[in-house]
């Protein structure tokens, strides 16, 4: 059986055809607002309050040029269904990357495969 939260009720539908903005209408998640005024937002161990955002200004990777200010799901990335990936990254895999000598190599290791269609 499938676990409760991968069920509308809780993240919402992957699939939002009449939402071209892919924004999370339903379940617990609802219309969550992204952040946008993070100038008042300090990390209080360090006391940086310089926070990531993308070019429009919401708190998400600069690399994360989504203009939606709520949560969203969507099934693809650059048109690819589960991110070009058809099957879920093995235990070996994951070794193979954990392997690495180096942890610039295994970093870029687990930013590739072992994503999978998530």
């Amino acid at each position: 059986t499938s676990s409760e939260i991968f069920g509308d009720d809780w993240f919402g539908p992957v699939e939002s055809p009449s939402d071209p903005l892919h924004v999370v209408s339903k379940g617990r998640w609802a219309y969550t607002n992204i952040l946008a005024d993070v100038s008042e937002i300090t990390d209080i161990k360090t006391g940086d309050d310089s926070m990531v955002t993308n070019a429009y200004g919401l708190l998400r990777s600069p690399w994360n040029n989504n203009p939606t200010p709520f949560l969203t799901r969507y099934k693809k990335v650059f048109n690819f269904t589960g991110a070009g990936y058809e099957t879920f990254p093995d235990c070996s895999s994951m070794f193979q990357c954990f392997a690495k000598d180096q942890l610039s190599d295994m970093n870029e290791c687990l930013n590739g495969d072992t994503h999978g269609p998530v």
